[in-house]
């Protein structure tokens, strides 16, 4: 299941199918532990189990289960945010693997992860420095990760759960021991798996890390580079967002402007007849562009975060 599913471009079906000569349980059986095998570890969906027979005059059929994969490896529960220090692992990283790695407090997160399925995830993340001057060599906004959630199957060194990060593109990661990190998981790569050798671990890991690059520079994910969490700005969406003046940005210019601040309330009804609690967002610099927004979309939509700053080019 898992060879399968790599193999499947996000959006993909993976299909199955049993011959039975006569009645389907076999099938049934079969079908019920790949959708086991699914849940456990893959974000697929079960999209439908259908019976055909080969021929009006035979007694043979076969059964197919289709399971899609989610598009652009989106997962249930995405984005997840998560915040902890930077701790000391086993230092396996930038030594045996040449990709290093930082460390999260698992600890400290561990309600957050509790259903979080073992594996691969990619997303953004971003060291607030004690010391301002060691964050220079880091850079101003969130950097592309590559995260690894699991047990190591591939060494024989405990089997303890490890959040590890590796920072695509920056070596510096041991500079980070007891700083804060704060994280957001947008993808879902692969499940934990088991390699034959440092070889294939270390080719897996250079796929995945091509797969995460490829996906971040998606508009729909590079857009959480400004996550307000991961940027470490306040992101409680308490009503002081939402209040007449509250300041706002957007990733992608919306009639021509990015920073924009609430004028103005209102509640309507939706499409299936609930009542909607609108807020209408006017651009600072041309008090003629307006826009009525759902305040619940608006904290979904990542495009929009609350504050005003500048968005990373």
């Amino acid at each position: 299941l898992s060879k399968c599913s790599d193999l499947v471009r996000p959006g993909g079906l993976v299909v199955f199918q049993e011959l039975e000569l006569g009645d389907n349980s076999k099938a049934e059986k079969t079908f019920a532990r790949i959708r086991e095998a699914a849940a456990a570890k893959h974000p697929l969906a079960n999209i439908s189990q259908a019976q055909e027979s080969s021929s009006s005059s035979s007694s043979s059929s076969s059964s197919f289960l289709c399971l899609k994969l989610p598009e652009a490896y989106a997962f249930g529960g995405s984005p997840l945010r998560l915040k902890s220090r930077v701790v000391h692992g086993f230092k396996r990283g930038s030594k045996q693997l040449g990709f290093p790695t930082a460390n999260l407090h698992v600890p400290t997160i561990e309600d957050q992860i509790r259903s979080l399925k073992k594996g691969v995830y990619f997303g953004w993340a971003k060291v607030n420095f004690k010391d301002k001057r060691l964050g220079e060599s880091f850079g101003k906004h969130p950097r592309k990760v590559v995260v690894n959630v699991g047990e190591r199957p591939s060494f024989e060194d405990g089997t303890n759960v490890t959040i590890e990060v590796h920072i695509m593109d920056y070596a510096e990661a041991e500079d980070f021991y007891g700083e804060e990190m704060r994280v957001i998981l947008l993808g879902f790569i692969r499940p934990e798996m088991k390699f034959a050798g440092i070889g294939d671990l270390v080719g897996r890991i250079r796929r995945d890390i091509g797969i995460a690059g490829k996906q971040l520079e998606d508009p729909e994910w590079k857009s959480a580079q400004v996550d307000a969490f991961v940027n470490g700005r306040n992101v409680a969406y308490s009503f002081k967002a939402f209040e007449t003046n509250a300041k706002w940005t957007t990733t992608k210019k919306v009639m021509g402007w990015t920073l924009f601040r609430i004028v103005s309330h209102r509640k309507k009804r939706g499409a299936g007849g609930s009542e909607e609690k609108q807020v209408e967002l006017m651009a600072v610099c041309d008090k003629q562009k307006r826009i009525w927004l759902d305040k619940t979309a608006l904290k979904k939509d990542l495009n929009w975060q609350p504050g005003w700053f500048d968005p990373p080019s």
